[in-house]
């Protein structure tokens, strides 16, 4: 989710956190201590990530895009490539490019998906994909954007656990995978 803290991850020294997938990946992987969004805007902090350009040259060049996405650059090494969006935010066309697959609560019921909506979906293209193909996949849960878990401190820890949860069943799922 775009709205998780470094402060919300026991990786980062929240005791409480509920968050032991989330904490084992950084452990095993490369934790960043300065991070910065683009924008306060999801889609404008999406479009940047995604495109690696600055924000503001991404707004100057709308509606065309800057060059090859993340996806398009995973997808011209030969991987499969998918996104699944739990959300209707995302709006701007650019952000499914490169994608193969790309499937959003956006396009299909114009709401939100549960981060086991999102994680079932996900998880049926997994499934599908060889065990010994590359694949990019890019997931964003939504849940953390509800105003119950803007506004209450328990309940933001709840959804956090509840994706942490989420993200250990797709990891699971995964092992053997290129």
């Amino acid at each position: 989710s775009s709205d998780v803290c470094s402060s919300d991850l026991g990786a980062y020294g929240r005791a409480d956190a509920g968050t032991p997938v989330i904490d084992h990946l950084a452990a095993e992987g490369t934790r960043f201590t300065d991070v910065h969004a683009q924008s306060d805007f999801t889609t404008a902090s999406t479009l940047s990530l995604l495109f690696s350009q600055w924000f503001t040259q991404m707004v100057l060049l709308r509606p065309r895009s800057p060059g090859p996405s993340l996806a398009s650059a995973f997808q011209g090494q030969g991987y499969s490539t998918a996104a699944f969006i739990g959300t209707a935010v995302l709006f701007d066309p650019r952000v499914s490019e490169g994608f193969a697959v790309y499937r959003s609560a956006a396009l299909e019921s114009g709401g939100v998906w549960s981060a086991q909506r999102t994680t079932d979906e996900a998880l049926r293209w997994v499934q599908a994909q060889r065990r010994d193909h590359p694949w990019f996949l890019w997931l964003m849960y939504w849940n953390l954007h509800s105003s119950d878990a803007q506004r209450d401190e328990a309940q933001r820890q709840r959804v956090i656990s509840d994706i942490d949860s989420e993200l250990g069943r797709l990891l699971a799922a995964t092992r053997g995978s290129a």
